[in-house]
Formats: C-alpha cells, structure tokens, sequence
C-alpha cells in the first residue's frame, strides 16, 4: 500500500494557513482518533483511549511514515471490529462519547465522519488560495512554488 501522504513532504503536512485552521496532519489524528473511539471503542468494546484535544493541538513531530502506520493501524482494527458486527446487534445501544447511539448510528457516524475529510469532503485554503485540499494539489502547489522560486 502507497502512503495516501506520499507527495507531501512532512513539513505539508503540518502546515496551517492561520492559527484557527486544522493542518493535514491534524485532519488524519482526528480520522484515526474519531474511528478508534467510535467503532474499536465504542462497538469493539476496546479502551477508549482517545485524547481528543491533542489531534488538535499537535504542530508537527510526526512523520508521513507515522502518520500512515496509524492510519493503516486504525482501519486494520475497524476493518476487525467491523467484521465481527452481525445483523443481530446492528440496533443495540452503545454509549460513545457521552452520547446513547445504536451500533448502525456509531458506524454511519465515522463513515459520514470520513467523508467529510479530504480528499473527499470540503475545500480549504493553501498557501495560494482555495483549493479541494488533497495530497496530490499539495504536492502539484509545492512543485509550482518551488520551480516560480527557483
């Protein structure tokens, strides 16, 4: 498997265009963390072991190889829970974060939860305007930049 991250170099991904603003890298902690706690968690049964405001404060120190184990991690083990849920159990409740849900409500939630993250979901700014924020554009804009520089 390619690295979703492999046309950006590390520093891409913690790149923010304000101080408000999420960076790529954040967008995956989030991702990793929202599926980890709502299906290995909340559905598997496993440890919540989230820590929500760090995905958010976290400014860099982790690499795209990191990055990428995590993800690759994450979805491993959803893919595990996933496959364990039978019809039987798709209308039980759950309780995660906080919140009464049934399972079929905990998955559709991190599914419309992926979505939402690019390359699929919204656009955001770069460093030269609006774009539809993904790997790819980054690394097209950084080699653009790069070459008007040189």
């Amino acid at each position: 498997m390619s690295s979703p991250f492999e046309h950006l170099e590390d520093s891409d991904l913690w790149w923010r265009p304000n101080e408000e603003s999420n960076s790529a890298g954040n967008l995956v902690l989030q991702l990793g963390g929202n599926a980890r706690q709502w299906i290995v968690a909340g559905i598997g049964g496993k440890p919540d072991v989230r820590r929500r405001q760090d995905e958010f404060d976290t400014r860099g120190g982790v690499s795209r190889a990191e990055l990428t184990a995590l993800i690759v991690r994450t979805f491993t083990d959803v893919d595990r829970e996933l496959s364990a849920v039978s019809s039987a159990v798709v209308m039980e409740g759950r309780v995660i974060p906080g919140q009464r849900v049934s399972v079929l409500e905990a998955i559709l939630h991190v599914v419309e939860y992926v979505l939402r993250v690019p390359p699929h979901g919204p656009v955001a700014l770069d460093r030269e305007g609006p774009v539809r924020y993904g790997p790819r554009v980054m690394a097209d804009r950084r080699r653009s930049r790069d070459a008007a520089m040189a």
